[in-house]
């Protein structure tokens, strides 16, 4: 059991230091609205992969076109002309833009729901300090065991 277990967290850490290299076939994002609730929570890391074959139902990653920066995760609701039209779970009305394939990051596989909390909690100063503190005392208990 103890050998599965670092085995899956490697696994989890090799996917989200690889995750940073630009040509990474996924990416792991987190989600900073409640636009697909209640499928993927506000605060919630999602997984994507990049795919060839994007259909209807499906839950994407897409940057728009006039906000590359910007990226964002809705459910592709129908496919017109190989442009996508696309709309969050909470939503009342569909996106207002159709999105190409060229402007789909990946598709969700797998949604982490409320470690982004946790992830913007480490990000600021105060949790930084706190990682770094609670790091080294491990460190220094587990050198005056042995």
């Amino acid at each position: 059991m103890k050998k599965a277990s670092y085995l899956f967290l490697g696994l989890i850490v090799f996917l989200l230091l690889s995750s940073l290299s630009p040509v990474a076939p996924h990416k792991f994002l987190l989600v900073t609205s409640s636009s697909m609730a209640p499928t993927i929570k506000q605060g919630s890391v999602v997984l994507i992969w990049r795919t060839n074959d994007y259909g209807k139902n499906d839950i994407v990653t897409f940057v728009e076109a006039d906000h590359l920066q910007r990226k964002t995760t809705h459910r592709i609701g129908d496919v017109i002309d190989g442009s996508y039209i696309t709309k969050g779970d909470a939503n009342l009305a569909s996106d207002f833009k159709r999105i190409s394939k060229d402007q789909i990051v990946g598709e969700v596989i797998m949604i982490i729901s409320y470690v982004g909390y946790i992830l913007n909690f480490i990000r600021s100063p105060l949790g930084f300090i706190l990682i770094l503190s609670i790091f080294a005392i491990c460190i220094f208990c587990t050198k005056r065991r042995t």
